[in-house]
């Protein structure tokens, strides 16, 4: 059923608030998230040049895992070695999921 204009400035209102108290809060975990990035790569620093992988502290168990590579499936070569697209799609996963996307929207002028 569409929305009448009564109804879109009424749920407007009604979400506004939360939209506003949610994007401060956004921005407050980003900044937060950003200090933490920087303290993490200060631990890393300090455990490399210590040579240490693993310490405690503060209670905590710091440990440095080092991982040389990572491997990832390549479906263009999985085709050049013989699998077949169906083979392919018949060992795909597919997962739905929800996503709530708040963006900044410009005024217009």
């Amino acid at each position: 059923m569409p929305l009448n204009l009564t109804t879109v400035t009424s749920l407007e209102t009604a979400i506004t608030p939360l939209v506003e108290t949610r994007q401060e809060l956004k921005a407050k975990v980003a900044a937060l998230e950003a200090q933490i990035d920087s303290i993490n790569d200060d631990i890393k620093t300090t455990l490399v040049n210590a040579g240490e992988l693993e310490v405690l502290a503060a209670g905590h168990k710091v440990t440095l895992n080092m991982a040389a590579e990572r491997s990832t499936l390549d479906k263009q070569r999985l085709l050049e070695l013989g699998v077949t697209t169906d083979q392919i799609k018949a060992a795909t996963k597919t997962t739905t999921s929800i996503v709530l996307n708040v963006r900044v929207v410009k005024e217009s002028t």
